[in-house]
């Protein structure tokens, strides 16, 4: 159980960097 703590961080950073990503994209591209 303990050795799956990293794994669920790991893929909730990658996902909130990925939504981050999407955002500013989308802010930086409209005018």
């Amino acid at each position: 159980m303990l050795f799956l703590l990293p794994f669920k961080v790991f893929l909730l950073l990658k996902l909130y960097y990925s939504f981050l990503k999407i955002k500013y994209k989308d802010r930086y591209c409209t005018p």
